[in-house]
């Protein structure tokens, strides 16, 4: 038998942990960056809590109350991070519209993506033939190969440092602006496009990176408190630029799709912020942990297709295809 000692600091841990959740559930409804830390590890805090339900089950089953609660309000309020996928299998029409969102990683080769990428992604790209095409650090070395594809493109503005971002499209865009974020090489722009009779307002954003590699030694070289405040400003900055799109929403009275690299996920009040009036794409017809960024043995979804309340969704996919740091994503809707 376990210890009165030993259990009684597994008791305490599991009291951490499961307030840790509960702070996590709160803090997606305070713009303080600190909450969007403990966002990110969300799914981590939820598995830990489960566990603890199991083991206080064959040990003391008085003790499993703490984590019951916390799960229970976090499946609630925080929603699942696993989907098991649409029940309803709706039937694919020829009439309906397909988007794409891709950080493509300019193309460039960097880390363990070589030059060959470029190549592949814009294969890629021409297989699945999106209607429309939101790519994120999108470099202009293989520009000319995607414009083939489409009649109609926009690129953000070319300023040195900026990283830049594309949308195009086999409709015609109408018009099209950039959301420029201060004192941040990020970005996001839109395009208005004419969809059959419809016109939609598609928004292609980048939201503030932290410029922590997946096989960077960050933590090792700068250490906890570092890595802690890079994420803490970066975060910060990301409420500002979240802020900044929906003040841009307000000046038109378009259908909206908004797609991107948030660098932060579904459980942080900037990403929020950006969902408001919108349908989450893999929420809604997903499956599995979506997985959206390479980074080993932790399933994070930073990378989002999100659609107007006033489409219809019909699919939704995250691919696995390994051409970027990113895997894209793809959802098609057809208008009501």
């Amino acid at each position: 038998m376990l210890t009165k000692f030993f259990t009684g600091i597994l008791f305490l841990v599991n009291l951490g942990v499961a307030f840790a959740l509960f702070l996590a559930i709160i803090g997606q409804y305070s713009s303080w960056p600190a909450f969007s830390i403990l966002a990110l590890g969300v799914p981590l805090l939820v598995v830990v809590n489960l566990v603890f339900v199991l083991f206080w089950l064959w040990v003391d089953w008085k003790r499993i109350w703490w984590s019951v609660t916390v799960l229970v309000l976090g499946f609630f309020f925080l929603g699942s991070f696993y989907r098991w996928g649409n029940s309803s299998n709706i039937e694919s029409k020829d009439s309906d519209v397909s988007v794409m969102s891709f950080n493509v990683l300019s193309f460039d080769g960097f880390g363990e993506f070589n030059n060959d990428n470029g190549a592949s992604i814009v294969d890629f790209i021409a297989k699945e033939n999106p209607d429309i095409l939101c790519v994120q650090e999108f470099g202009r070395r293989k520009i000319r190969d995607l414009g083939r594809q489409y009649a109609y493109m926009q690129m953000s503005r070319n300023v040195e440092g900026l990283s830049r971002q594309a949308i195009f499209s086999h409709f015609p865009i109408i018009n099209h602006g950039d959301v420029p974020f201060p004192n941040s090489p990020n970005n996001a722009m839109f395009a208005d496009i004419l969809v059959k009779a419809d016109t939609i307002r598609v928004y292609n954003t980048h939201l503030q990176s932290f410029h922590i590699g997946v096989k960077r030694d960050f933590l090792e070289e700068k250490g906890a408190e570092g890595v802690f405040k890079r994420l803490y400003s970066g975060f910060k900055k990301q409420e500002e630029q979240a802020q900044l799109i929906t003040e841009n929403r307000a000046t038109h009275s378009y259908k909206e799709i908004i797609c991107g690299d948030f660098n932060n996920t579904t459980y942080s009040h900037a990403v929020r912020t950006l969902m408001d009036g919108m349908q989450d794409s893999f929420f809604e017809m997903g499956y599995g942990y979506g997985r959206t960024y390479k980074f080993k043995y932790y399933p994070l979804r930073i990378d989002f297709v999100l659609v107007d309340q006033s489409l219809e969704l019909t699919s939704q996919k995250t691919y696995t295809d390994k051409l970027s740091d990113h895997f894209p994503v793809k959802a098609t809707f057809r208008l009501k």
